[in-house]
C-alpha cells in the first residue's frame, strides 16, 4: 500500500511541475504579446512593402504607387494602408471585400490586406 501511495504522490507532483511549466510559458507568451510593437511608416513616393512594414501612412501631393510582395512569399502577412491625401492611389492587385479584383486605394480609407498563400492573392479583410 505504501508503494502505491508513494507512486501516486510522485505522479501528482510530476503533473504539478508540468502544469507550472506550461503556465509560466503561457504567462511569458502573454507578457510578450502585450509588448508587440507594429511599425508605422510614412511614404510620399512609390514604395514596395516588405517584411519590416505593417502600417503605411500615405502622404504628399500625388498618390504614390504601392507594390505588394508576392502573397505566397509572405503567408498570413497583414498590411494596413492609411490614406491621408486626396485622389486614388494605385496598388498591386488584391481581392476587395466586394469580391472583385482592385488596384486602387482611396482617400480617407484604411485598407487592410492579408496574404492568402493558398490562393496566392491579397485579400481585403476590413
Amino acid at each position: 500500500m505504501q508503494k502505491i501511495i508513494v507512486f501516486i504522490i510522485l505522479i501528482v507532483s510530476s503533473i504539478s511541475v508540468k502544469a507550472q511549466d506550461v503556465l509560466s510559458k503561457i504567462n511569458d507568451g502573454a507578457s510578450w504579446m502585450s509588448g508587440v510593437v507594429t511599425p508605422i511608416k510614412v511614404i510620399t513616393t512609390n514604395y514596395t512593402l516588405d517584411e519590416s512594414d505593417y502600417t503605411v501612412v500615405v502622404r504628399g501631393t500625388t498618390p504614390p504607387t504601392i507594390t505588394l510582395p508576392t502573397p505566397n512569399s509572405v503567408p498570413g502577412r497583414i498590411y494596413r494602408i492609411v490614406r491621408n491625401i486626396s485622389g486614388n492611389g494605385t496598388i498591386s492587385s488584391y481581392l476587395s471585400n466586394t469580391g472583385f479584383a482592385s488596384t486602387t486605394y482611396s482617400h480617407g480609407n484604411v485598407l487592410v490586406l492579408q496574404s492568402d498563400d493558398v490562393a496566392n492573392l491579397w485579400r481585403q479583410v476590413n
